[in-house]
C-alpha cells in the first residue's frame, strides 16, 4: 500500500469506519468508488470517501486482512489515517492506556501493539510516572473507569 513506508494511524473508537488518506496508495492500488459513503468529521463537517481498499496488514507471520475507506490527503487528520470502532470490535481490541498497549487476537495470536505520538508531535500525551495517573490534552474524549478516592466529601469531578 505505500512502499514499505510507515503509516500512522490515529487509534479513534469514537469513529465508526477505517479511513486512509488516497495519498498514501500506490499508484497501482485498486479500490472499490462504488464504497463511496458521507461520514461526519469530529468538528461536524461531511466528508465523502472515494471508495474503499481491502488490503493486508503485516503482523508477524499474519497478514490481516483489512478493509479501508479512502478519503482525500486535503482532509484534516491527524496521521495518514484512522482506525475506528468496526475494527476495534471485530478484533475485540483492549487499550492498556498505562502502557499504551494496544491487544487483540487473530486466528489465535495474541497480537499487542505499542501505542505512539506521531514522530516530530511534540504535543504528545503528557505522561506522568504515577501509577493509575491519566492526563488528557485538551479536546480529548475519552470515557474509562478510574479509581476515586472521595475522601469525606463527594463532588462531581473531584
Amino acid at each position: 500500500m505505500s512502499q514499505g513506508h510507515k503509516i500512522y494511524f490515529l487509534v479513534d473508537s469514537g469513529a465508526d469506519i477505517n479511513l486512509v488518506k488516497s495519498e498514501k496508495l500506490l499508484s497501482t492500488a485498486e479500490y472499490e468508488p462504488r464504497d463511496r459513503v458521507r461520514v461526519k468529521s469530529v468538528e461536524g463537517s461531511m466528508i465523502e470517501t472515494h471508495g474503499s481498499l481491502q488490503t493486508q496488514v503485516p503482523e508477524g507471520d499474519m497478514n490481516i486482512p483489512y478493509r479501508l475507506k479512502l478519503v482525500s490527503k486535503q482532509v484534516d487528520l491527524k496521521g495518514d489515517g484512522i482506525v475506528g470502532h468496526y475494527f476495534l470490535a471485530a478484533m475485540r481490541t483492549c487499550i492498556c492506556y498505562r502502557e499504551r498497549v494496544l491487544i487483540f487476537r487473530y486466528k489465535g495470536v495474541l497480537v499487542r501493539r505499542k501505542l505512539m505520538s506521531l514522530p516530530g508531535d511534540e504535543q504528545g500525551t503528557p505522561r506522568d510516572r504515577r501509577v493509575n495517573k491519566v492526563t488528557l490534552p485538551a479536546g480529548t474524549e475519552l470515557i474509562m473507569q478510574v479509581p476515586v478516592d472521595a475522601g469525606p466529601r463527594v463532588q462531581d469531578g473531584a
